[in-house]
């Protein structure tokens, strides 16, 4: 099930909301069943701007996919880091009390990714071609993803309904599931390499 244009916008206007501490974007989101399935849709709204973010280091001298074998592993672990929180706490979630917010959770989750894409991206640009050279290009992805990591914050307090410690326990949780699944596609590449 794919969402229409109409309810990507309406996702995407959402997720800002809730980004900026506004809990009405709630009621932006479609919030039943094929809701939280057609969510998911933010998958391939945001893959144009993955598949730029990992041709970036590549285009700057840097590493990256540059075969079949790695494009597929990057497409893997793309799945696999936009996955792995989703299913964590679906086997968490109840025991923790947030089953029936977990649907909303997951929703806001899916279309503030890819939010948070089109504002990494950009930043990560003008770091990478040098525009914001050295330490002013570092300093300004680094406010970037600060901001965004609080934006994630708001985000899962408002559609989870918990204090902001629950709020950034979540999303510690997601870092740590990215930088483990980033890991071990590394470690790949070296066995494999």
């Amino acid at each position: 099930m794919i969402a229409s244009p109409a309810e990507i916008r309406a996702g995407l206007r959402g997720a800002w909301r809730l980004m900026r501490r506004d809990a009405g974007g709630l009621g932006d989101l479609n919030l039943t069943v094929d809701g939280f399935w057609r969510s998911f849709t933010a998958i391939l709204v945001a893959a144009p701007l993955d598949l730029i973010y990992e041709i970036l280091p590549r285009q700057a001298g840097g590493e990256g996919p540059d075969d079949a074998l790695g494009w597929l592993v990057a497409a893997i672990v793309y799945l696999a880091r936009w996955l792995a929180l989703p299913v964590v706490l679906a086997l968490v979630a109840t025991p923790l009390g947030w089953a029936a917010r977990y649907p909303t959770f997951v929703i806001a989750y899916n279309w503030t990714a890819v939010l948070q894409l089109a504002l990494l991206v950009p930043a990560a640009a003008l770091a990478r071609y040098g525009l914001l050279p050295g330490v002013w290009g570092q300093g300004f992805v680094l406010g970037v993803t600060l901001g965004l990591l609080l934006f994630a914050v708001n985000v899962s307090r408002i559609a989870l309904g918990v204090g902001a410690g629950a709020a950034v326990g979540v999303v510690m949780l997601d870092l740590v599931l990215g930088l483990g699944i980033e890991g071990l596609a590394r470690l790949a590449d070296q066995a494999l390499g």
